[in-house]
């Protein structure tokens, strides 16, 4: 770095792609052909890297992903714990937060997990289950503000995106962290396109 001051050549080496790439990112030119996995490393690099020419630019950056993660499982088992840890490695480079909030199963639980990781600015929440379920969600679980992804469960009007447990190898000695990943890049895809 020149200076001190971060520049697009900069995060391009950082990210292992052409200073072009990052100016199409950064300025979010339409109809450029970059992959999402390039997309979203650029804008975290830009992120983690502190550059923001433009406050357009510095709004893009802030904006481009969870910066606390609400994961809130109904039991915290080896399993959900190997989940979670997966979630938190995804987000890593951009020193994102992953509060993890056990509710046993109890509804009560799940409407003040809610409200007190909302309340904790969480930017994105998980409702995860040990087991495969149909859950019931709080009506007002939209008005936290922040997008919801369900994990190894679906909603009764299967209104929120969620990652079922079918679409992984059952017998795989990775299968929660591979469910722990998918989970963190659908809600890293659902933030960006409520935001």
């Amino acid at each position: 770095m020149a200076h001190g001051k971060v520049t697009m050549t900069d995060i391009a080496r950082a990210a292992g792609c052409s200073q072009a790439t990052v100016s199409l990112v950064l300025n979010d030119v339409p109809h450029s052909k970059i992959s999402n996995e390039t997309r979203l490393r650029v804008i975290r690099l830009a992120r983690k890297l502190k550059y923001g020419k433009t406050s357009r630019v510095r709004e893009k950056i802030a904006k481009a992903g969870p910066q606390r993660i609400g994961f809130i499982v109904d039991r915290l088992t080896s399993e959900m714990s190997a989940l979670a840890e997966a979630v938190g490695a995804a987000y890593w480079e951009t020193e994102t937060v992953v509060l993890v909030v056990q509710t046993m199963n109890e509804p009560a639980r799940l409407r003040v997990a809610i409200d007190a990781l909302s309340a904790a600015g969480a930017d994105g929440l998980m409702v995860v289950r040990s087991e495969p379920a149909v859950v019931v969600l709080p009506e007002d679980i939209g008005d936290a503000g922040a997008p919801v992804v369900l994990v190894n469960c679906s909603s009764e009007d299967d209104a929120y995106p969620h990652v079922p447990a079918d679409d992984f190898d059952q017998g795989s000695a990775t299968l929660f962290r591979d469910m722990g990943a998918a989970a963190a890049l659908l809600l890293q895809d659902v933030y960006r396109i409520t935001r």
